[in-house]
């Protein structure tokens, strides 16, 4: 049961609904002073590591910055199918879904990524659509894959994937703590 919630002063926790909620609840929301993050420590502490994950996928995946998000939304999906020490070193998604989570769908971030094209313009024309992989749908088991061409994102299950090839990659970085 939760009994506390410390937030800082956003307005995204000023709203009735949700002061109402704590109130139902019994939920102390305690919030932290302007510009002081460390009085949230264990949040703060949590999002360092996920935005070090994050960092660490751009790197390795030769992805621009402009891909932060896809990259943090990534790093955030495999935490939570990665034993945790605050839960005694379960899964998340254990936790969750009382079941273990499948590993078999997971792809490298960034990795080539060719989309089954259902829009057939004739006999000749291409049945895939050459991509590069972004990360995991939401709430159904599909890929986020950047179209390479047009520049938008698609999202299908009918991928295959190359686990060696990362379109993006120029070079191999030579620090990766940098």
């Amino acid at each position: 049961m939760v009994s506390n919630i410390v937030s800082n002063n956003g307005t995204e926790f000023k709203n009735l609904d949700l002061l109402s909620f704590f109130q139902k609840e019994g939920i102390t929301h305690l919030v932290t002073s302007p510009y002081t993050p460390q009085q949230n420590h264990i949040a703060e502490r949590g999002n360092r590591t996920t935005v070090n994950k994050a960092r660490c996928l751009l790197k390795e995946s030769g992805l621009p910055l402009s891909y932060w998000a896809k990259a943090v939304n990534t790093a955030v999906y495999l935490e939570n199918l990665t034993p945790n020490s605050s839960i005694l070193f379960e899964k998340p998604f254990k936790r969750w879904h009382n079941k273990q989570p499948s590993l078999n769908h997971l792809h490298p971030f960034g990795c080539q990524a060719i989309v089954y094209n259902s829009y057939i313009n004739g006999k000749f024309s291409d049945r895939g659509v050459k991509g590069v992989f972004l990360g995991y749908g939401e709430g159904h088991r599909s890929f986020r894959i950047l179209d390479m061409e047009k520049g938008n994102v698609i999202i299908s299950h009918h991928v295959k994937f190359d686990n060696n090839i990362f379109p993006y990659k120029e070079n191999p970085p030579l620090n990766y703590f940098s």
